[in-house]
């Protein structure tokens, strides 16, 4: 799980926004071994407008999101989910689903990814 701190600008406001990012996420629809499969959880505060949360899963050139946000930027909410498909489209990826809603009470990191928690646990014994 690596993590990252990235500076955003949102409607001309600075923020920044943490990244995790797990490369290792296990094949469920039992594509080829090749394939690159990611899981992405993206949080960043924005002072004026509140919390956001983005949680995608990329599977292949399939991605799947939720995007959650403050109540405040409801009239902006379908605005951003037309322009994120945009650019996922024009990077090459297809956006196979895009769930959009007001985040009621942020997510804990071991919610989002729970093998956190195993991975704690146990030795890496690659050599």
């Amino acid at each position: 799980l690596a993590h990252y701190i990235i500076p955003l600008d949102v409607g001309g406001t600075k923020a920044f926004g943490e990244l995790w990012v797990d490369n290792d996420e296990n094949n469920p629809n039992n594509t080829p071994e090749t394939q690159r499969n990611y899981h992405l959880f993206l949080t960043f505060d924005v002072d004026s407008v509140g919390r956001f949360e983005l949680d995608m899963y990329a599977l292949g050139e399939d991605i799947s999101m939720t995007l959650l946000y403050p109540a405040a930027f409801s009239k902006k909410a379908e605005e951003i989910k037309e322009q994120a498909s945009r650019v996922i489209a024009g990077i090459g990826y297809r956006t196979k689903s895009f769930d959009m809603a007001v985040l009621k009470s942020p997510h804990n990191l071991t919610e989002i990814f729970p093998k956190i928690m195993d991975r704690r646990t146990t030795l890496d014994k690659r050599i």
